[in-house]
């Protein structure tokens, strides 16, 4: 792995806002350049926890290479300033602070086997956005259940040691909003053992999620609402699979 501090982190910041300096003064003294950059299958990680920088709309924004030099999204990294950044070439991957044991997965990159319905899937970009009270969440990801009851599964084949989420109820009055997820491991005649269990409600910070997939070949994931009709409420997102040890 190579280290890059902090001082190298800024390097970085300086030459991407030369590059918007220069879109931006097209005439003056800086001139318009046309540069060869690496992009796509980096990921970042923050604290054992990856994840993917987005802009305003939900787009993921990549990080590139150029010269040697990774760069990385201001926006997406501003509050990870003072940390070290790691840089591991082999997994192709930048950690910001600690690094995780193992690899991580966006659970939205693997394809669901069954689920409840067409509103039952996992969104992502701008779609994955929700609000609480008057402020926007822009996760990566988000499963949205479509209604008061929903599930998702995936054939996992025991190839990850772990999930990792958070959970939260999504609300702008104060009615009695509650919610509950739900792990099953599936096993080859459809029977269903219940792995574990969150219960989450109004006005709760949000839960991290953390569920053991060891040997589980198939998931299904449940969620729940305590209300009746269709709207938001129970929100699992930032959903993460990792990789088996």
């Amino acid at each position: 792995m190579k280290k890059q501090t902090v001082k190298g982190f800024f390097t970085g910041i300086a030459f991407t806002l030369c590059l918007v300096a220069g879109v931006g003064t097209v005439g003056a003294a800086s001139k318009l350049v046309d540069i060869k950059v690496s992009k796509g299958g980096i990921s970042i990680y923050v604290d054992e926890k990856l994840v993917k920088p987005t802009d305003a709309k939900g787009n993921v924004v990549e990080p590139m290479i150029y010269q040697g030099t990774t760069y990385l999204p201001v926006r997406a990294i501003s509050n990870a300033l003072g940390k070290d950044i790691t840089w591991d070439g082999k997994s192709q991957s930048v950690y910001v602070g600690k690094a995780p044991g193992t690899a991580q997965t966006d659970i939205s990159e693997l394809e669901p086997y069954h689920q409840y319905d067409t509103g039952n899937k996992i969104t992502t970009k701008e779609e994955a956005a929700f609000e609480i009270l008057d402020k926007r969440i822009q996760p990566f990801n988000r499963l949205d259940a479509g209604s008061r009851y929903g599930f998702v599964t995936y054939i996992l084949d025991s190839k990850y040691s772990a999930l990792k989420a958070d959970l939260v109820v999504a609300y702008k009055d104060f009615e009695d909003y509650r919610g509950v997820v739900q792990f099953y491991n599936v096993d080859p005649k459809g029977t269903e053992t219940l792995i574990d269990e969150y219960k989450v409600g109004l006005g709760d910070s949000a839960i991290p999620v953390n569920v053991n997939l060891a040997g589980v070949d198939m998931l299904k994931i449940v969620v729940e609402s305590n209300t009746s009709g269709w709207g938001l409420r129970t929100v699992l997102y930032n959903i993460v699979l990792e990789g088996a040890n």
